[in-house]
């Protein structure tokens, strides 16, 4: 009650101020509230028990004062306290100020002081008076509930508040906002329904009511973000109390990855099940514990028994040791192990199959480990198979790198032989020598006896080579009939010339194949390293213009490169580019020479040949530019341009009524093979009003003799059209008897070379016997070509040769020559001279 100051007595008055201390005292308890007050004359204070408690000190252990107070709060405080307390001074309001003090234990607290400055009766500062509240608790909770809100703002996982009844966000931390694609604002103005699309009102209220009878739910949804796309979450849903309010709380993870596991674990224990490898989990000691179909079926399992049931005893000493590794993976921390061998095991332990198994280990969560998954694979077929294949790889090496037919390293093998002779040598200052070996005249032995009799040929020929070279050398088949030889370390021409010599002996006995005694003969090229060349390509290019010198100097003979081979192959590119100018600018002009009967003194053909007149060089002999032209193709071109200007002049004289027998036109195979040549022969034959009967074809027997049987076939179709066939040089190309029966032929013509030679040489002569007698039986007619002198004329008359070809009558002329020769009308030996 208060104090009556007229009425009281001082002793009432003092029951009452000490009732209202004990009142102050108690309140101070209550509240917590440290009371003091300071002088601020002297800056003494005083202060309640509770203030002392507030500093850590004991009630009258110090005598406090404002400067107690200023060493108490922490530095950075103090100018904020003097602040206030000069803002007192200065006001009479009450002043509130919230900072931080140590305590004499040197514990920080939080404190509020609320103070007021008191006047005397002048108006004079008197003192101030205050209260002291430690709000450390207080501070502390605020701020843990800062720093969870903190957490909860920037957590993963997507927080939601929701609304019990309607449904709508109350709160939504940033996690879920940055999740979805919104903004907080507008997740404010939504409700479950907007970011769960499979979620209807009766679902949402029977998962409310769940939460409310439970407390707490477990559920998974789908949540849509604002692009539309859609994401799985695992919810976890709470009643809450929030803003005093009934709610649920929902804490939300976005399960994509666990879902693609589960997925994954689906399909991996699928696997497991299904997978075609055996798979047995075991304990340390080796009993199983698990396996799969696959295990059962490779090993024939009925019951849980021990692994090593399943190996032989030579076999558990290699199971140990496959064991030992795994533990010693396991004692050494290495988190993922894998431990692989290949091991012999028994089915339904009897039967022995080969296995590749794998073991990895099982731990537990302190990583100790504690058991074993092995991984069977049978691989007995496999390795059968692997052997087979290793068996074929093997061969398809050696064939890729060797010839079918003769086992001889082959164009591969070859070339890597010679890049290691040329290193070889270059590293040790060596020599060798490159051998390019061609067969004579294989073609025609292939082409008339066959290939199976040609591939012995080629067996018999490989056989004497290599008894011949060194063991250091090395023989290969180039292709076709072509043969290399790399000689190793000679020193000088002569050693190889050895080498060559005997290489052309060995081939002086018959090879007797298939019961025929056959003989054939080598032409042989050499180039020398380093001497032509230290390049691989350019060596195999010398020696085989070497060889092919060989052949022109009369085959079964060797020749070693020189620099003027390489002219002349310079020579026929220029001659071939020159007859591609001279196709274009028609330099090509026809002369025609006589083909005469000795007995009724009169034409009875004649024959076209071509010329060639250069813009440069003049009249060029058909001896250098026919062989290059066959070579390149371009004698397709130049037949044509023959025959038409032959055909031309022919009708021309015909018209005129000169009876001239049939006009003879060289063919090239090359032209009787383009697809297009009857086409163009009958275009010829139809604009210069040609009739078949007038024309007769000359082939040569060595270009026949290529390809007999294909011949055969084309010149049919020619002969069946009523053109007729001549054999030109015939006894130069080896042709079989059995063909020239088979060949469409209407004449044959004897070559220059024998009627030369027939009044001189014995065996010239019994050869054009032969090929009179011959062409008589067989009902052809007959050419001698190359009668020169009046001697061959009558030896041939006397053999029963009638037409002949040569100088004696004339030679071959030009178009108005030849007109001149026909006008004179005179068939005379003189004529010519």
């Amino acid at each position: 009650m208060p104090i009556d100051i007229h009425n009281d007595s001082i002793e009432v008055a003092l029951k009452k101020l000490k009732a209202r201390e004990n009142a102050l005292r108690q309140l101070e308890a209550i509240s917590r509230l440290g009371s003091w007050e300071v002088d601020l004359k002297t800056n003494k204070s005083h202060w309640s028990n509770r203030s002392y408690e507030i500093y850590g000190f004991k009630p009258g252990e110090i005598e406090p004062s404002l400067d107690i107070f200023f060493q108490a709060v922490l530095p950075e405080y103090v100018q904020q306290a003097k602040d206030m307390l000069a803002y007192l001074r200065e006001t009479k309001e009450v002043g509130t100020l919230q900072t931080r003090i140590r305590r004499k234990d040197g514990e920080i607290r939080d404190v509020v002081i609320n103070a007021q400055v008191v006047y005397d009766e002048s108006g004079a500062v008197e003192k101030l008076v205050g209260t002291t509240q430690d709000i450390t608790k207080y501070v502390n909770l605020q701020r843990r509930s800062k720093e969870l809100l903190e957490i909860l703002e920037r957590s993963s996982n997507e927080i939601y508040i929701i609304d019990i009844e309607n449904y709508r966000y109350l709160y939504v931390n940033e996690g879920a906002a940055k999740r979805l694609g919104y903004s907080k604002k507008e997740l404010a103005q939504m409700s479950v329904f907007e970011i769960n699309p499979g979620l209807t009102r009766k679902e949402a209220d029977r998962i409310k009511e769940e939460v409310v009878r439970q407390k707490t739910l477990l559920h998974r949804t789908l949540h849509r973000c604002k692009d539309k796309s859609e994401y799985p979450v695992q919810s976890y849903l709470q009643m809450i109390k929030f803003q005093g309010e009934d709610a649920i709380i929902i804490f939300d993870t976005d399960i994509t990855s666990q879902i693609a596991l589960e997925r994954k674990q689906k399909e991996q224990a699928k696997i497991f099940e299904n997978i075609s490898d055996g798979v047995i989990v075991t304990d340390l000691e080796g009993k199983i514990k698990e396996y799969n179909q696959a295990a059962k079926r490779i090993f024939g399992i009925k019951n849980m028994e021990n692994i090593r049931t399943y190996f032989s005893d030579e076999q558990i000493i290699q199971l140990e040791t496959i064991f030992k590794n795994i533990k010693e993976c396991c004692d050494a921390y290495i988190e993922e192990c894998l431990v692989q061998s290949e091991i012999e095991c028994h089915k339904d332990k009897e039967k022995k199959i080969i296995c590749e198994v794998s073991l990895s280990q099982l731990r537990d969560g302190n990583g100790e480990m504690y058991g074993v998954v092995w991984m069977f694979e049978d691989i007995t077929a496999k390795k059968k198979q692997q052997k087979l294949l290793e068996q074929q790889a093997k061969a398809l090496e050696y064939q890729a790198y060797h010839d079918a037919l003769t086992s001889l390293p082959n164009r591969t093998l070859f070339q890597d032989r010679l890049e290691q002779a040329i290193s070889y040598s270059k590293r040790n200052n060596k020599k060798f020598a490159l051998l390019f070996i061609d067969l004579d005249r294989f073609k025609q032995i292939n082409d008339s006896m066959g290939h199976q009799f040609g591939d012995q040929v080629l067996l018999e020929v490989a056989n004497r080579i290599m008894k011949i070279i060194r063991e250091e050398d090395t023989l290969a088949r180039f292709g076709g009939d072509e043969f290399l030889i790399i000689a190793r370390d000679i020193q000088n021409k002569e050693d190889v010339k050895k080498i060559a010599h005997k290489i052309l002996e060995s081939l002086k006995e018959p090879m007797n194949l298939l019961g025929h005694d056959v003989y054939t003969s080598l032409s042989i090229g050499i180039a020398l390293y380093p001497q032509d060349s230290q390049n691989k390509d350019s060596l195999i290019k010398y020696a085989d213009s070497a060889m092919y010198k060989a052949k022109e100097e009369g085959r079964n003979t060797f020749r070693f490169y020189s620099s003027e081979m390489t002219e002349d192959a310079f020579e026929k590119v220029v001659m071939e580019n020159a007859l591609r100018a001279a196709i274009e600018k028609e330099e090509f002009f026809v002369h025609f020479q006589p083909q005469i009967d000795i007995e009724k003194e009169s034409i009875s053909g004649v024959e076209a040949l071509v010329r060639w007149r250069h813009a440069d060089f003049g009249l060029i002999a058909p001896g250098r530019f026919l062989g290059v032209a066959e070579e390149s193709g371009l004698i397709v071109a130049i037949d044509r341009i023959v025959m038409k200007k032959a055909m031309s002049a022919y009708v021309k004289w015909r018209k005129e009524g000169y009876a001239i027998g049939r006009l003879s036109l060289n063919l090239a195979m090359k032209q009787l093979l383009t697809e297009d040549f009857l086409e163009f022969l009958h275009e010829q034959l139809k604009r210069y009003d040609f009739k078949k009967e007038w024309l007769e074809f000359e082939v040569t027997e060595s270009d026949i003799m290529r390809n007999p049987q294909h011949s055969i076939e084309l010149l049919q179709k020619l002969h069946d059209e009523g053109i007729s066939i001549a054999m030109d040089d015939f006894g130069t190309g080896y042709s079989s008897l059995a063909y020239l029966t088979k060949l469409p032929l209407d004449k044959l013509k004897i070559d220059r070379s024998f009627v030369v030679q027939m009044t001189k040489s014995k065996s010239a002569t019994e050869i054009v016997k032969v090929v009179i007698a011959l062409a008589s039986t067989l009902g052809l007619d007959l050419v001698a070509e190359g009668v020169e002198e009046c001697i061959q004329k009558d030896f041939l008359y006397n053999l029963a040769c009638r037409n002949i070809q040569g100088y004696l009558y004339s030679p071959p002329l030009d178009v108005e020559a030849f007109e001149r020769y026909l006008k004179e009308g005179k068939i005379s030996e003189t004529s010519t001279h």
